[in-house]
């Protein structure tokens, strides 16, 4: 009997200390809600707040200009429009497929070249005639494709050119407004979707860094580098190409990272700590910056395409390192499936 006591006492321990040790695992296993509601509350949100913003400030140069057209205030529409296209950029590490034609509406390369003569034939000039062309023909580079090859005199004899411009410009930010509304809508399932699978947000954030990389490996760099195009270039009429480009590598480092503007908080570089792969962290973040560092020492991608200078291919090469801790490594440690990306340009 009491062997029988004995062994039941035991046995009970046994089951207690199991419950004990599963909720010390549970509970200190990491969050990835933490990981997507920072990524969402102060990377999404805030971010397209910030472009909104910058737009806003675009139209008040743009207008200044119209009243004024003066070298000084071209140049400052030219400047303007530089950092508004490096805000912009900045959202490239949200372009959830879903998105992808709201994206390409604010922004596609390259530029109907066209569209410089199509103004002159449009009675009307206003949003929904904008509305009406193709994407090559309308967002953001549109812009910098006037600003830059149209002359100051040209702008004083057509006002069509600078009414384009505003209007161009209200386009791309009723597009961003849709952007921002969208988001907003799938906020509540997104920050719920924390499971692993194509349709849950770590897999979704994770195929936006994976389909970026591959952009700007294939698109903005190779296929002008191949070419020896410079038309093929991002922003080729600004010579922007290289700037746009590192900063979509800051964006995904800061993202990765979980820091965003003056936050610091949970991100993929703290779940991978969580998880024992800190050696994997670093080797993300030290391929993120050397790519970096090679693109810093490219002044021009105009020059380099016509230079045939070898430090495309060498970003090229370093984009490519990067793009396989991603698809390899870092997708097997977080269980993530890698989806078909369309890596198209737009």
């Amino acid at each position: 009997m009491k062997k029988s006591i004995f062994l039941l006492t035991s046995f009970v321990l046994i089951l207690l200390f199991i419950q004990c040790d599963n909720d010390i695992s549970n509970s200190s296993l990491p969050s990835k809600e933490k990981l997507i509601e920072n990524y969402y509350n102060n990377g999404i949100i805030k971010d397209i707040e910030s472009v909104l913003n910058r737009i806003d400030e675009n139209l008040i140069i743009l207008n200044t200009f119209r009243n004024e057209p003066t070298q000084t205030h071209l140049d400052d529409a030219i400047n303007d429009d530089k950092q508004l296209h490096l805000e912009w950029e900045g959202l490239e590490v949200y372009r959830l497929q879903v998105f992808r034609l709201l994206y390409s509406s604010v922004q596609t390369f390259p530029v109907n070249e066209s569209v410089k003569s199509e103004i002159l034939t449009l009675e009307t000039i206003n949003k929904t005639t904008v509305e009406a062309l193709f994407d090559d023909k309308s967002g953001l580079f549109i812009n910098s494709f006037l600003l830059n090859t149209l002359s100051l005199d040209e702008f004083k004899s057509e006002p069509k050119y600078i009414a384009f411009l505003q209007a161009n410009t209200l386009h791309v930010k009723d597009k961003i407004l849709i952007l921002q509304q969208a988001w907003k809508d799938i906020g509540p399932s997104f920050l719920e979707a924390t499971g692993f699978g194509f349709d849950q947000s770590q897999d979704q954030i994770f195929n936006i860094y994976v389909g970026l990389i591959e952009t700007i490996k294939l698109i903005k760099l190779d296929d002008a580098i191949t070419n020896n195009d410079m038309n093929r270039l991002e922003s080729p009429y600004n010579d922007l190409s290289i700037q746009l480009i590192q900063k979509n590598l800051i964006s995904i480092q800061n993202s990765f990272n979980g820091n965003f503007g003056t936050e610091n908080t949970y991100g993929f570089d703290d779940y991978l700590i969580d998880i024992g792969q800190q050696d994997l962290n670093n080797r993300v973040n030290d391929k993120i910056t050397a790519a970096y560092n090679i693109s810093k020492r490219i002044v021009s991608l105009n020059q380099v395409i016509e230079n045939k200078d070898l430090k495309g291919r060498e970003l090229s090469d370093s984009i490519q390192e990067l793009l396989l801790i991603f698809k390899i490594e870092l997708s097997s440690v977080l269980g993530t499936s890698i989806s078909f990306t369309d890596n198209d340009g737009d």
